[in-house]
């Protein structure tokens, strides 16, 4: 074989695996993909049973699990200007 026939060979062997793999890439990329949307929407109908499970015990919307500090100010964290000069 020549030269050219070989590189040529040789590059249809390569484009033919680097499509294979970048098909197994993609298929594991959506599998991974589907598993956390799964886990996202078990995550969130456990959160709402526990909501619903909450309030019929009498307890406040919301309330537990819930980060309590606003971010609305940055002063609320730092109240004196001293701590920065």
């Amino acid at each position: 074989m020549h030269l050219d026939e070989r590189l040529e060979k040789s590059r249809e062997v390569l484009g033919k695996q680097l499509a294979a793999g970048q098909q197994k890439v993609s298929n594991a990329y959506n599998r991974m993909w589907a598993e956390m949307e799964a886990m996202r929407e078990a995550q969130r109908k456990r959160h709402e049973e526990a909501r619903a499970a909450g309030e019929k015990e009498g307890k406040a919307p919301g309330g537990e699990g819930r980060c309590k500090l606003s971010f609305s100010s940055p002063m609320q964290f730092f109240p004196s200007q001293s701590l920065f000069f």
